[in-house]
């Protein structure tokens, strides 16, 4: 249960609801960060794709919006988040990391994965959704869940009746908008509009990352920095194009308004037919 790897240090302090990451001043970068869960965590359905015979994932995940108290320092600036925002969350199963297969899949098809994910803070709640669709169109994963401050697991509203809309950015798979609706048991539509603004590389946690992929071997401890420029995100560019965008979230449910933060994870990747796309990364 020793949860630490080389700087970084992750501690639970109570299961499901509250833990604590420490990074010990490596290359200039320091944090020490206490996680507070707003409700128990939303268990997602699981996630199972083949292509052929061949397992691409099977697994599920849970998430959890909360509150982070702390602070991180970089290069001597620190910065104080006591009070903010944010999510967690944690998968298991079968996912495509390590060292890849290299026998070719049969019958040999072109990379195609379109997924959303939106958690999102509002200040009483938090609105949680994703999408996994196949390049018709078609979903093979998809679940709306609202989630007010406390509920336990039987509390919340959760939905499969739900669909999010997108619009790209001209020459981008990076969403310039999206809408949310979604149909509640209790008889509550929910309606969210999505401004994303500031897009995360997720290439910085290790997605796409050409040096760094996920289950990478490095040897029995590597430890490197490196710094992304926001500005020079590029159209098209396959380690680009997965992103988390914060986002300004404007939510009507039922008859009640509200505005939050969250974040809309994006990546669309191969052909899309509802969004015109044809190719892997352009078109």
């Amino acid at each position: 249960m020793d949860l630490t790897v080389g700087p970084i240090t992750i501690e639970i302090l109570e299961p499901l609801k509250s833990l604590r990451v420490v990074v010990d001043n490596h290359e200039g970068i320091s944090a020490n960060l206490t996680f507070v869960g707003r409700a128990f965590p939303v268990e997602e359905p699981r996630f199972t794709r083949r292509i052929g015979p061949r397992t691409f994932m099977d697994y599920t995940r849970m998430t959890q919006n909360g509150h982070w108290q702390g602070w991180i320092e970089v290069d001597g600036i620190r910065r104080d988040i006591d009070g903010a925002v944010g999510t967690r969350d944690r998968s298991w199963g079968i996912r495509p990391i390590g060292a890849s297969d290299p026998q070719p899949t049969v019958p040999q098809t072109i990379p195609q994965f379109y997924w959303l994910w939106s958690p999102v803070n509002f200040h009483d709640g938090a609105l949680y959704f994703h999408v996994n669709d196949d390049a018709q169109g078609q979903h093979w994963n998809i679940r709306a869940v609202w989630c007010p401050d406390g509920a336990s697991a039987h509390e919340m509203l959760e939905s499969d009746a739900c669909e999010m809309a997108v619009t790209l950015k001209p020459g981008w798979r990076h969403a310039e908008q999206a809408v949310l609706k979604a149909e509640f048991a209790d008889g509550r539509n929910v309606t969210a509009v999505f401004e994303p603004g500031t897009a995360f590389l997720m290439r910085g946690i290790g997605y796409g990352h050409p040096e760094w992929p996920h289950g990478g071997w490095k040897g029995v401890l590597t430890v490197e920095r490196e710094d992304i420029d926001l500005t020079t995100v590029e159209a098209g560019r396959a380690d680009h194009l997965h992103i988390q965008a914060v986002s300004r979230v404007t939510m009507t449910l039922g008859s009640d308004s509200r505005t939050g933060t969250g974040i809309l994870e994006q990546l669309i990747l191969g052909a899309y037919e509802p969004l015109g796309l044809k190719s892997i990364f352009n078109d």
